[in-house]
């Protein structure tokens, strides 16, 4: 037999066909191991040594099966002078392009194809074309069968039936009717979401940023139980139409190994194909953003600013260090702010350069001292998400704020004030945020408790050992003394301002950082407002910003290789004036 088929290394290559894969789904059998036996008495037959690997995946391109792919480098280095497989639709039925790169190398090698029924030699025409004829009809398999599975994907899909993938947030599929229905839990956290995109009265809406800024503050859980949101996924979750309860399908595809947007009309959309968790008009919210996107472009291009308001307050100069250190002594070290404080001026201030928001930056550095000790300087700086842009102290630039609010007559204050003070306590449209987010909180902590009486009812049951139980009850107290720190925290300042009676009648807010309810005005008169926008909580802050000023920008004036200056420019709302 050797002379006849001069081989004498052969790779045995065993892969699953989808057909296998569908077997072992019916049956529970394992068609690797029936591949195996089946070749070994094959080789058996020749009297050859042979090495034998195995793909446990199934793919149609060489690219995706990376044991055939080390297969196919084996046989071009000449290792290898022959293949075995069961059918010779295991080498491959992808595309046209990896077909003629097996064929070009069996060839051009004269690499033996060994099979159970019969031995391939590329070099004589009739076994090429059997090669070549078999390469075709695989190919055209392949392709027949993901027809006729699109096609029921596309049926189902019609249908209302989830046929995308992975599950999306805060839904789950019914495996009867292969809908999807509604995750209660997850379904808190995206209504949440949605609530923050869309912001209330005297709130503003919050960004992408802020809102995965909020959810990582309260410790919910992500979508994949990682550690932090990202602002890109609260983005793609805002902008999906599954939640409002319509179905997509068929919006993308592959080219070149990239995902790219299929046009609109292959699309197919399913109105109402399910419940909805946020409201019908939650595309509002990005489209609102992409509006305020495509307005910086036109600034940044020279265009004319539309309806200019009336009134205009500008600061002096804000000459601060640029590069962050001044000789020996760095800037940060006057700074106040921790890193757990929220503070009042991120996503409100607008990048005079480039037109994105500004937003809070907390730094940390830690140097060695001459005795050796070890000392940390926090930087909290308000930056430009661009790049080399727009970067200034917090502290002076809420200096400045405070500043421009002093040149305001009293009178506007006092207006402004009256509608800032009683809105965390009437039912506006920012009222759902609080409730939600208690909501979520109480949610967590009821999680934690149910996950530490399991652990309990398992060290009792014997699963675990004695360390092991200290080590789970000790991480789980752990966890549950956190999330009850944030909860007295996130009520405090309600509890604080919120009264016991009934009447209805708006909560004030006295100079000296008390509290009473119809308390007089007096302090406004006085002029102390830098005092009491200090004693005033930071969610206060925002509101009054948001209540007097429509637009609130940093231009930057000429910059020096050590000095960054800007000026503050405020634009008040035209029901304050």
């Amino acid at each position: 037999m050797s002379e006849s088929y001069p081989f004498s290394r052969v790779i045995n290559y065993l892969r699953r066909s989808r057909q296998d894969v569908e077997r072992e789904r019916r049956t529970g059998e394992d068609t690797l191991s029936e591949q195996k036996l089946l070749m070994a008495r094959v080789l058996e037959k020749y009297d050859v040594r042979y090495d034998q690997v195995e793909e446990i995946g199934s793919g149609d391109k060489i690219e995706t099966r990376p044991v055939f792919r080390d297969v196919l480098f084996q046989l071009e280095k000449g290792v290898y002078d022959a293949i075995a497989v069961k059918e010779l639709s295991r080498l491959g039925r992808g595309s046209y392009t990896d077909m003629g790169r097996i064929y070009d190398l069996l060839r051009n090698l004269r690499l033996y194809v060994i099979t159970p029924w019969r031995i391939y030699d590329p070099l004589n025409s009739s076994d090429a074309r059997h090669i070549r004829f078999e390469l075709f009809l695989s190919r055209e398999e392949f392709e027949t069968t993901r027809e006729r599975l699109m096609g029921a994907r596309y049926n189902y899909a019609l249908q209302g039936k989830w046929m995308a993938g992975s599950t999306p947030y805060g839904y789950r599929v019914d495996p009867v009717s292969q809908k999807l229905i509604v995750h209660e839990e997850e379904a808190e956290v995206v209504r949440y979401i949605f609530a923050l995109a869309h912001g209330g009265v005297g709130q503003p809406p919050l960004s992408a940023y802020g809102i995965a800024k909020r959810l990582n503050e309260l410790g919910v859980a992500t979508p994949r139980r990682l550690r932090t949101w990202h602002p890109a996924v609260i983005d793609r979750m805002l902008r999906k139409a599954i939640y409002r309860g319509d179905l997509t399908f068929h919006v993308t595809k592959r080219v070149g190994g990239k995902r790219v947007t299929r046009p609109r009309e292959e699309w197919i959309i399913v109105p109402g194909a399910h419940e909805a968790i946020a409201p019908t008009d939650g595309d509002a919210v990005t489209r609102a953003a992409d509006e305020e996107k495509s307005a910086r472009a036109a600034q940044r291009r020279g265009g004319n600013e539309a309806d200019v308001p009336k009134m205009v307050v500008e600061t002096g100069s804000l000459e601060v260090d640029a590069s962050e250190r001044m000789g020996d002594r760095p800037l940060w070290r006057r700074n106040e702010l921790t890193d757990d404080e929220r503070d009042a001026l991120s996503g409100l201030l607008l990048c005079g350069r480039c037109g994105g928001r500004m937003q809070r930056r907390v730094s940390k550095r830690h140097y060695t001292c001459r005795d050796g000790a070890r000392r940390m300087y926090s930087s909290v700086m308000l930056r430009c998400k661009t790049r080399g842009c727009l970067s200034l102290p917090y502290a002076d630039v809420e200096a400045k704020v405070v500043e421009a609010i002093s040149m305001l007559p009293l009178g506007d204050l006092r207006v402004a004030l009256s509608r800032v003070r009683c809105l965390p306590f009437n039912d506006g449209p920012h009222a759902p945020h609080d409730t939600q987010r208690d909501a979520l909180l109480e949610r967590q902590m009821r999680h934690l408790e149910a996950r530490r009486a399991r652990i309990y009812a398992s060290y009792e049951e014997g699963v675990y050992s004695a360390e092991e139980f200290l080590r789970r009850r000790a991480t789980i107290d752990e966890e549950i003394a956190g999330l009850a720190a944030r909860m007295d925290n996130n009520n405090s300042d309600t509890n604080a301002l919120r009264e016991n009676g009934a009447d209805g009648r708006s909560v004030s807010l006295r100079a000296d950082g008390g509290v009473g309810k119809n308390q007089a005005e007096a302090w406004i008169e006085g002029g102390a407002w830098e005092d009491v926008y200090r004693f005033l909580p930071v969610a206060f802050r925002r509101e009054m910003l948001c209540t007097l000023f429509s637009e609130m920008r940093l231009i930057p004036n000429a910059r020096t290789a050590r000095m960054q200056t800007a000026k503050l420019r405020l634009v008040v709302r035209a029901d304050v004036e």
